[in-house]
């Protein structure tokens, strides 16, 4: 029988929580500790409409939208000061725009898309639990 290859070139754990992890597919490394994570989202999913797009864990989480996609929605950071690039890798028609400010989490709301090929830095305020598009 043909032995898995490991996908992880290393990984440091103590069992039940990961620290650190050299990824020999996407080729990026992760650094993960209780309160920060440096790591990218290792696909670029098509949120769709009204979908949620992931920031847990993650400082650079990647979307590819197949449509220009409305109503999506920023999910809440873990803690104040959390910082989250969400860079949009599709065609420039192919925006990302939010829902309603209170649906969101994004307190630009409607007002605040990323066109296609584009990216947008947000920190997470969490005595308003909102992200905070950084202008």
């Amino acid at each position: 029988m043909a032995q898995l290859p490991n996908t992880n070139a290393l990984t440091v754990s103590d069992g039940l929580t990961t620290y650190l992890n050299f990824d020999t597919k996407g080729g990026h490394e992760q650094h993960f500790n209780a309160d920060l994570a440096f790591s990218q989202s290792a696909t670029d999913p098509d949120p769709g409409a009204n979908g949620t797009i992931a920031t847990a864990a993650l400082v650079v989480s990647r979307v590819n939208p197949a449509a220009a996609r409305t109503g999506c929605i920023l999910q809440a950071g873990t803690q104040s000061g959390q910082i989250v690039w969400v860079v949009n890798e599709a065609a420039s028609a192919n925006s990302i725009t939010f829902a309603a400010s209170g649906t969101s989490n994004v307190a630009d709301g409607t007002a605040d898309a990323i066109v296609g090929l584009s990216a947008r830095l947000f920190v997470w305020d969490g005595s308003t639990s909102l992200w905070y598009p950084v202008k």
